[in-house]
């Protein structure tokens, strides 16, 4: 391939055979004819190296002068200045080391004049991610519209056909490269994509931090680019395919991909966690004290607020993929939240805010205590009785339907309204807390009796509340301590 000469060494490779009048380092000129430079070529490296495979040639540091005198061998680094008689050649061809793949094909008749042939591989460096607006409409329907922002810093697309794929494929050898791929140009691909990046996962369901994700905003593009195709459910995976999409290297594009209308319903729950032993709160005020951010959180846990959620169910023709969803209604914004996976028949519950109108009280108190209620390897225990009771007031001009989690430490026996008592797996099931474990977990070191005695109860109801009115939800539970 042909390179400009950019050097005094090239230009005199380039113009081998031209007169010139040369001046050294030390200011002595002389006129002759540039004889050549010498080389050793790819073949002779090839006979004396020991290492196997191809190699390129080297050029020597000398260059070659012919004279009336004869030929004179000077070295390049002592050349300060050329001047050229007559025209002068500017490029230099080089040989340069390429790696390609040859193709062997066969035919059981005669081969056509061309074959069309084509190429896969695995990629770092184009990616989509999903975002969605959702509009909640009156009479319990909700608009739902797919958009995506295609992030492309792998090459120039010109005229593609894509497939954005909800789902999440497996490539069990992905950090593996194919004996028969071009190496060289794999390495400049992972130079720019790291293995580590987030995004290398935002083929799946997984979503790229928000900071480089799409505005929700009506998108026009120009006609005939990112034309969504169609679409279709490959085993577990959902596919749209988007067509005629042209996309520079470093651009990114919003296009639709897909829009739904979808039923829901609002639903306000309550989670209200269970608070800390007796035994845990010193070390939850050394805590406290010391750390401002798990104070913070520490009262947010022990002040749950009832929440308005938008419970949205998909019985639309395709999967709703995990992605940032603002919700709207009435075309003003309510709030953002994440929408997650949801298969066709499901539902997924959408935080809209706070529900402020919709108040909770929490009352509890110790009923009885039976001191060396149970003897177990020498030890007496006592069993305590307590009861609670949740307030729930609604203020709301109309009435709202309530999902309410009471979680236990120990063993719930009764709950009114219907309430459901379940004992659970507290070593594996984390649906006891809102954050599972609590935050104050880990800073109690639980004795080897607890378990054997108690367990972690929940109790839930489901019911709904007319404006103006006021709830009370009892229950009662049964705990050990020593």
């Amino acid at each position: 391939m042909a390179r400009t000469a950019l050097e005094i060494a090239d230009l005199l490779a380039a113009n081998v055979g031209a007169n010139v009048a040369v001046t050294d380092t030390d200011g002595r000129t002389f006129h002759a004819r540039i004889a050549g430079v010498p080389t050793r070529s790819g073949a002779e490296i090839e006979r004396t190296d020991v290492a196997e495979g191809q190699r390129l040639p080297v050029k020597g540091p000398l260059v070659l002068f012919e004279d009336v005198d004869g030929t004179r061998a000077m070295r390049l680094d002592r050349v300060r200045e050329v001047v050229f008689r007559g025209e002068v050649q500017k490029t230099l061809p080089q040989e340069e080391m390429r790696n390609r793949l040859e193709l062997a094909l066969a035919w059981d008749v005669k081969p056509p004049a061309t074959a069309k042939v084509g190429i896969m591989a695995l990629e770092n460096g184009l990616r989509w991610i999903p975002s969605y607006r959702v509009d909640l409409l009156d009479g319990g329907r909700a608009h739902v519209r797919l958009q995506a922002t295609l992030v492309n810093d792998l090459t120039d697309l010109e005229d593609v056909a894509l497939n954005l794929v909800i789902g999440v494929p497996t490539f069990a050898f992905a950090g593996q490269v194919d004996p028969m791929a071009l190496q060289a140009a794999l390495a400049a691909v992972g130079q720019r994509m790291s293995q580590a990046s987030h995004s290398r996962q935002l083929l799946s369901n997984a979503i790229m931090s928000q900071s480089t994700s799409s505005r929700e905003a009506d998108f026009e593009g120009p006609a005939g680019v990112g034309e969504v195709a169609g679409s279709a459910q490959n085993e577990d995976l959902y596919i749209f395919r988007v067509a005629g999409v042209t996309l520079r290297k470093g651009e990114r594009l919003v296009l639709p991909v897909a829009e739904v209308t979808l039923s829901y319903k609002d639903v306000y729950t309550l989670d209200m966690p269970f608070s800390p032993p007796p035994e845990v709160w010193p070390q939850i005020a050394q805590n406290i004290y010391q750390n401002p951010q798990a104070a913070e959180a520490f009262r947010q846990a022990m002040k749950p607020q009832v929440m308005h959620q938008a419970r949205i169910s998909n019985d639309g023709p395709h999967p709703l993929t995990t992605a940032p969803a603002l919700l709207f209604r009435n075309g003003a914004i309510l709030a953002q939240g994440m929408m997650t996976y949801t298969s066709v028949g499901n539902t997924v519950d959408l935080p809209v805010t706070t529900a402020v109108d919709v108040h909770s009280k929490k009352e509890e108190q110790e009923v009885e205590r039976k001191q060396d209620s149970v003897r177990w390897q020498g030890d007496q225990y006592a069993r305590v009785d307590m009861s609670g009771r949740l307030r729930l007031t609604n203020y709301r001009k109309g009435a709202v339907h309530l999902e309410v989690t009471r979680s236990l430490l120990g063993s719930a026996a009764t709950a009114d309204h219907d309430g459901v008592v379940k004992a659970l797996n507290a070593m594996e099931d984390g649906s006891w807390a809102t954050q599972a474990p609590p935050i104050w977990w880990r800073w109690y070191s639980w004795p080897h009796w607890w378990y054997h005695f108690n367990s972690v109860s929940q109790v839930r109801w489901e019911l709904d509340v007319a404006p103006g009115a006021s709830v009370d939800l009892g229950y009662a539970w049964t705990y050990y301590w020593r």
